[in-house]
């Protein structure tokens, strides 16, 4: 059998405090230095972080996963029910045993602070304003969203996440780590491992907190199989932090339309992965365009001065609304433009892409059938066209 020894598993803290927690991955292909960094407050330097690093690509190579150190009973038991979930939806994962020692029960006194991952997207947002009255920190990571060769635009987004933190009285947590380069070589980001990736971070930082927001991405009506999901993440704790997928309950729309009169968003919403000059969104990419098309909708696009002012109907063209979760958003910014009384261009314009949408569905679901039964749908089709 297979494995993927963790071991070399070290701390070493900088001249200015920063700690850097560091290990040795060694797998049948070649061995790999995995690292977390983080300023000098307390850290879970164990081999705990470690293992959401290497579980699901373990799990995609059938790896067992040897740890040369101790694992909370709790997190190990999370790691079974992660798998046992996952191996569900993905046929190219399976199940592999993990051996380490049991970590002493720890009873230190819990940690009272409560963070919550922030990137400065509408998710984020949410829950921040959500939970505002219980948070004490915000925590941003850098190498996830934004790789780590990307230092100006990290240090931008970092410090826009700083100036949110500072306008709340908060405290702003940052983390760097290079594991998503390391998972990216078996596994995909979205459809299997930011969850990891926030475990990760969140088991780092157990001593501090005694519970951590994840930001849910969509709702429960459009919950599909994928990384970070509300039957994955909380699995993800070691018994002394819980480990909360936030946000579930509410779609894009219903999200946005809860933020959009907060003046915070107006200089600091940042939605866009795309490279851009200058500012946080570049305002043409579909994420920019369809957040925009939103707060037109509900009359405050105007005020924002991270977006341009009005949407561009040449560019929405570009991005039919084909899965669910995308035509709810335009159902409900139809909706809330004829309560208004507002824009009927927008509201025309939006009804147009919502109709060749179902189109595009409905020829998608056509390509998946089998030959001899698509043909004979068309022709059914065609002879009721003809009828007089």
């Amino acid at each position: 059998m297979q494995e993927l020894l963790i071991n070399n598993i070290s701390t070493q803290t900088a001249d200015d405090g920063t700690k850097t927690l560091g290990a040795t991955f060694v797998s049948p292909r070649r061995p790999y230095e995995v690292w977390f960094r983080t300023d000098g407050g307390a850290i879970n330097d164990s081999a705990e972080p470690f293992l959401p690093a290497a579980l699901i690509p373990s799990m995609r190579r059938g790896w067992t996963i040897r740890v040369d150190g101790a694992l909370s009973p709790a997190l190990v038991e999370g790691a079974q029910q992660i798998q046992n979930v996952m191996c569900g939806w993905y046929r190219e994962l399976q199940p592999v045993s993990i051996e380490a020692q049991p970590r002493a029960h720890d009873d230190t006194a819990l940690p009272r602070a409560v963070a919550a991952f922030f990137s400065g997207g509408v998710d984020s947002f949410f829950t921040l304003q959500q939970h505002r009255d219980e948070l004490t920190h915000l925590v941003f990571v850098h190498g996830f969203d934004l790789p780590l060769d990307q230092e100006e635009r990290r240090r931008e987004m970092a410090n826009n996440a700083r100036q949110v933190a500072e306008q709340l009285q908060l405290q702003l947590v940052e983390v760097e780590t290079n594991m998503r380069d390391f998972g990216d070589r078996y596994v995909n980001w979205e459809k299997a491992y930011f969850g990891a990736g926030l475990g990760a971070v969140a088991l780092l930082l157990a001593p501090r907190f005694a519970r951590i927001y994840l930001p849910a991405s969509v709702s429960h009506e459009q919950v599909i199989p994928m990384g970070s999901h509300p039957d994955l993440d909380h699995h993800w704790s070691n018994g002394r932090i819980d480990v909360l997928h936030d946000g579930v309950e509410y779609g894009r729309f219903d999200k946005i339309q809860a933020i959009a009169d907060w003046p915070l968003i107006v200089d600091h919403l940042r939605v866009c992965y795309q490279p851009v000059n200058e500012g946080l969104n570049c305002g043409r990419c579909h994420k920019c365009q369809w957040t925009m098309m939103i707060l037109e909708a509900l009359g405050r696009l105007d005020a924002m001065r991270v977006f341009p002012s009005t949407t561009d109907p040449q560019l929405l063209r570009q991005w039919l609304p084909v899965d669910e979760h995308q035509r709810d958003r335009f159902r409900k910014a139809i909706r809330v433009l004829e309560q208004r009384n507002a824009d009927p261009a927008l509201r025309a314009l939006l009804q147009e892409l919502l109709d060749e949408g179902t189109k595009a569905r409905r020829k998608a679901w056509l390509r998946r059938l089998p030959g001899s039964v698509r043909r004979a749908l068309q022709d059914a089709v065609r002879r009721r066209k003809r009828r007089p």
